[in-house]
């Protein structure tokens, strides 16, 4: 065999023993997976409850189903959004508030996320929806907008995200740097109680922010509202309808992943796995066509 081959082989060889050298145990239990594509949320439903004080009359739900995912659309005239998806991790939500992991790909419409819309929640938990003002939550992530330049095409979407431990708010993550443009997919990932950080942000296979809690503060989240978790999902559970609690709205999802573990990079793709996989993709291609 020339040197030539031997290092095609060798490369090969790599992309598939990258892929078998995940550990199982790194991917934990999957507690809900949905493509949100054409209306599936797998074991998901929409909440549709809201009372008229809290803006719910009339009603407007504020989804969009297509073949690209679920959109959340504005429910008021302030661009407010009031769409909520959620799932309920059952027996496993202790587990759940100590270490997990939530992965799911999404895009921003920058025409609809305006800068009427300050912030917006991209997904929480709540412990009951006629808890305090309609739905209290301890754990959950918002997106703003992030003006760039003159125009609104270098505009952009920034993450904050938010726990609470024994009654004090923390928000892990740097949130200066957790930024992502709009129009276009991105792989995001979340991921805490991992051996590395408390907390993660993966953006499209990289990490954008690793966060420790702060000495005598440790995990799980939701420490002193033990409730906490009863429902999990996509939109604003927290105080929904009061002021700036709303779901983020331009907002499309599609293959939503949630783990009762930590996972590796937050489920999202890793660059350098797939690059190699495209290589030992190309080798095996290229002999069989000197073979054919």
């Amino acid at each position: 065999m020339s040197g030539v081959r031997l290092a095609k082989c060798l490369w090969g060889m790599a992309a598939l023993v990258s892929v078998l050298m995940v550990s199982p145990q790194a991917w934990g239990v999957e507690l809900f997976s949905a493509s949100l594509k054409n209306g599936d949320y797998g074991t998901g439903t929409t909440q549709d409850t809201m009372a008229p004080n809290h803006g719910g009359s009339p009603h407007v739900l504020g989804i969009v189903n297509s073949a690209d995912g679920v959109t959340f659309t504005p429910t008021d005239a302030n661009n407010r959004g009031n769409a909520v998806i959620y799932w309920q991790p059952g027996a496993a939500v202790n587990s759940f508030r100590q270490h997990g992991t939530i992965s799911f790909l999404m895009k921003g419409d920058q025409s609809m996320f305006s800068s009427m819309t300050v912030w917006g929640h991209l997904w929480g938990e709540n412990y009951g929806w006629n808890q305090f003002n309609n739905g209290q939550g301890t754990f959950s992530c918002a997106v703003s907008l992030v003006p760039n330049g003159a125009g609104p095409e270098d505009d952009l979407m920034r993450f904050y995200m938010s726990a609470c431990h024994n009654d004090a708010w923390y928000y892990p993550g740097n949130t200066s740097n957790v930024t992502m443009d709009f129009g276009h997919w991105h792989s995001i990932g979340f991921t805490w109680g991992g051996p590395n950080y408390d907390y993660e942000i993966w953006i499209d296979g990289q990490l954008k922010s690793g966060y420790d809690l702060p000495v005598g503060v440790n995990l799980p989240w939701g420490m002193g509202a033990p409730q906490s978790g009863t429902n999990w999902g996509l939109g604003g559970l927290h105080e929904r309808g009061y002021g700036a609690y709303s779901s983020a709205v331009g907002i499309t999802y599609a293959d939503l992943k949630v783990w009762d573990q930590w996972v590796e990079m937050g489920g999202t793709p890793e660059p350098a796995t797939l690059s190699l996989l495209a290589l030992g993709s190309i080798v095996l291609l290229r002999r069989k066509r000197r073979k054919a």
